[in-house]
């Protein structure tokens, strides 16, 4: 019994004292240069790099592997641009997108089958990552569910209730 509570002493003080987590999941922004027929976007993305990002351009599925090559690693505070070609006379029934971080140089680029033949002009413009927020208890609220928990278990030691 005394252990029981000895146990969730330590868990209760192992569990305030650990260090905060911090989130390191980001969101991307497409914003457009000029007119875009189309204006990308994307999943949730992890940094530091290297990290997929899959892009949706035209009804159509991009996965972009951003670098940590050579170059620099990219983060998510770095300056990025995007383009995005499809119908290319060369290169019929295939999109090509690509994304370069300005910041380090890296140039990743990727293509994808359309499912139908489209001629269109390029578009293009800048991509921004924002980190997403993610809801975390308080240390106050953590610990006073800990001082609750152990005044209950005291209470039921002292009264000599079964435990369970």
């Amino acid at each position: 019994m005394r252990k029981f509570l000895w146990a969730t002493l330590i868990v209760l003080f192992v569990t305030i004292t650990a260090p905060s987590a911090h989130a390191d999941t980001y969101a991307a922004t497409f914003t457009c240069a000029g007119t875009c027929a189309f204006l990308p976007t994307a999943s949730d993305v992890s940094f530091p790099a290297p990290t997929t990002i899959d892009v949706t351009w035209d009804a159509t599925l991009v996965p972009i592997n951003l670098s940590s090559g050579s170059l620099g690693v990219d983060q998510f505070n770095d300056v990025y641009t995007w383009q995005g070609i499809a119908g290319n006379p060369a290169f019929p029934g295939e999109a090509f997108f690509a994304i370069q971080d300005v910041s380090t140089g890296d140039f990743m680029v990727d293509t994808a089958s359309l499912t139908g033949l489209v001629t269109l002009l390029p578009d293009q413009g800048s991509l921004t990552f924002s980190p997403v927020t993610t809801p975390e208890p308080s240390s106050v609220a953590l610990m006073l569910i800990g001082v609750g928990l152990v005044f209950v278990m005291w209470k039921r030691i002292n009264h000599g209730l079964a435990q369970g």
